[in-house]
Parts: C-alpha cells; structure tokens; sequence
C-alpha cells in the first residue's frame, strides 16, 4: 500500500542499523574501569566563557533533574537556538564525580555526532562554576511529555500505533549503533528521547540523549553498579540488584518505555504514596498489567524485552528486525512483485 511504502522508505532513509563510519566524528574513548573520558585532543577540550550570558540569552527552562538543568537559549549575535545543558562542577552522582559525568557525556556526544537517533552536540564550555554543553534544541519535547498530553482514545487510535512504530524503529536503531561501539546508556527512558518536531504520527524524528551515566562494556558482562544513579522505574532487574550487567540492559529499559508509548502506563511505577521499594519489587518480578497491552501489535515485543532473564531478551538488532519495529516486507513496497510471488492473481 501506499502508506506501507511511506513507511519503507521514511525508515530506510532514517532509521540505518549502521550509519557509514564517516558520518560521525572519531573521538578517541579512554577506559577507565567501564567508564567514558575524554581524551587530549584539542577537540576534546571545554572552551573556558565567564558566563553563559556572556554571549547567549535564556529563553526559558526546559527541564532539571538531580544533577542538572536544561535552558533555552539563543546566541546573540547569530540568532542560532539551542538546549543548553547545565551542571555544577562540584556535584557528585554517586561516588562518581560531576566532572565524571560530564566528560563522559561530551565523549559519547561527540562519537555519535552525525547519527540521526542521537541528539546532536554544538560544544562544550566551561565557567568556573559549571559546565555546559550546548545541543540542538528539539521543540517536540520529551516522548514523556508528549504521550503523557494524549487521552486514553488517542493512545487507541492508528495514529499513535504508527507514531509507536516509528519511535521503536528510532530507538532501536540508535541502541545498535551505540552496543556496536561498545556503549551501554544505562539510562533509557521516556524523558531521555526527544522529538525533533512536535508530536505526529506521519514523522516520529526522535533522539536519545543524556549519555551521563553511559559506559564501555569489553568482553562479558560490566562489574555490578556498586550505586545506582539512573531511573528505577526504566532499569533492568540486574542493574537495580546490583548484578553484572551487560547490553541487554538497555533492552529491559526499551521494553519498558514501548510499554509507556503504547499505553500511557509507565510499567513498573509506584505511586505517590508508595515506597520506591515498591518499584524494585515489581521490576524484580515483571509486575506489570499486561492486560494494557493485550491484542496490541507491540505485546509479543515487549514481552520479549521485560524478560528477567538478560540472555533470553532480544538485542538491538533483534529487535529492530521485528514485526512491529521493522518496515513492511519488499512484498508490501512493491504490490506487482506480491503478485506475482503470489502466482499472478487471476481475475474474478
């Protein structure tokens, strides 16, 4: 059909398993027990400002976390707009110092440069208080925002299933381009993919960002996290136990933010009044309503990425070719090749 070939081709265009080496910039990647730094290079280096007002104007905040905020912001002299991301030098993330965490993000930022699934960096400056790492402004928002917007009808509608797609597509494809750089996020949830372009089902443009937490796995599965610093409600059951860890938990995290896009549910939360315990009990267990899920096109999927077993979930690539994430076949791009296959078809 028409739409199928839409989808071929916007997913063919986009959505690459393996971007050609040159459409990003080499960054050399230092290991230090699984972590990321960066290098010598000069390009690696923070450009030292006095303040960001120096040559920026704050539009507005878009977001903050523990450890940072986020603002808009628009340089002056150019008119150009980006997502400035700010974090005191001072704070630790754990037993992780920030400078840690921002050096690993401005390395992994600056490897996937060129990768559409990515968001993408303009530089790094540094004042004596913080860093900041300016990236594209994406106006969509965060895939939390904009599916937590849609009613309980919209979540239903053909419309929001292709949107799924697409962001599954995306997702996938950006988890595999990164695993095959030895990169594991470890911080994959909804509030860390944006959407390029307000939400729409005829094009899901999103990006992963915030690599903060990201590390290098080399060989067998990581050493267990001795702390936990990413999202409970998104981790695998072995990152929240303090176990080895390895690719597929990015898998566990990617099964449970389709959950959340299908369904509006984030799976495994606990309530205002409950006890983050709750959550880590859930995880641990795979206690989630399936029954928001049940006929819908992204169930077999998802249920293959919640798996508590790590070996028996799916890899990136994996999940990428499946059903729902994958494009039609060549049949379905080319109707007079289906026929044929088919025998011919005769009148009736």
């Amino acid at each position: 059909s028409t739409r199928d070939k839409s989808f071929i081709v916007f997913v063919k265009k986009n959505y690459s398993l393996n971007m050609p080496q040159t459409a990003c910039k080499e960054t050399r990647i230092l290991d230090i027990n699984g972590d990321l730094s960066l290098s010598d290079d000069k390009e690696n280096t923070f450009e030292t400002i006095s303040s960001l007002s120096e040559s920026y104007d704050v539009l507005k905040e878009l977001g903050r976390g523990r450890f940072a905020k986020v603002v808009h912001i628009r340089h002056r002299a150019t008119g150009e707009e980006s997502a400035a991301k700010l974090q005191r030098w001072r704070r630790m993330c754990g037993e992780r110092s920030m400078k840690t965490l921002v050096d690993t993000e401005a390395a992994v930022l600056r490897l996937v440069r060129g990768h559409p699934g990515f968001v993408q960096l303009r530089a790094c400056l540094a004042t004596p208080q913080e860093s900041i790492i300016l990236m594209e402004a994406c106006c969509g928002g965060s895939l939390q925002d904009a599916v937590g917007l849609l009613s309980e009808s919209e979540l239903t509608q053909p419309s929001h299933l292709a949107f799924c797609r697409l962001a599954a597509a995306r997702l996938f494809a950006a988890l595999a381009y990164l695993h095959q750089r030895r990169l594991c996020h470890l911080d994959v949830k909804p509030c860390n993919l944006l959407l390029r372009s307000p939400y729409s089902a005829s094009c899901c443009d999103l990006c992963l960002c915030d690599f903060g937490l990201a590390k290098r796995l080399d060989g067998g599965p990581q050493e267990a996290n001795r702390t936990l610093d990413g999202t409970p409600d998104y981790a695998a059951p072995e990152v929240l136990a303090y176990e080895p860890f390895s690719f597929a938990a990015d898998l566990w995290s990617s099964g449970a933010v389709l959950f959340f896009a299908a369904t509006g549910v984030s799976p495994f939360a606990a309530s205002v009044s409950e006890p983050k315990q709750v959550v880590y009990s859930r995880v641990a267990t795979v206690a989630c309503d399936w029954s928001l899920l049940a006929s819908h096109p992204a169930e077999s999927l998802v249920r293959r990425l919640l798996n508590k077993s790590p070996s028996l979930r799916p890899t990136a690539e994996e999940a990428a070719g499946h059903e729902f994430a994958a494009p039609p076949t060549a049949a379905a791009e080319d109707p007079a090749a289906a026929s044929a296959e088919g025998g011919g078809g005769g009148g009736v």
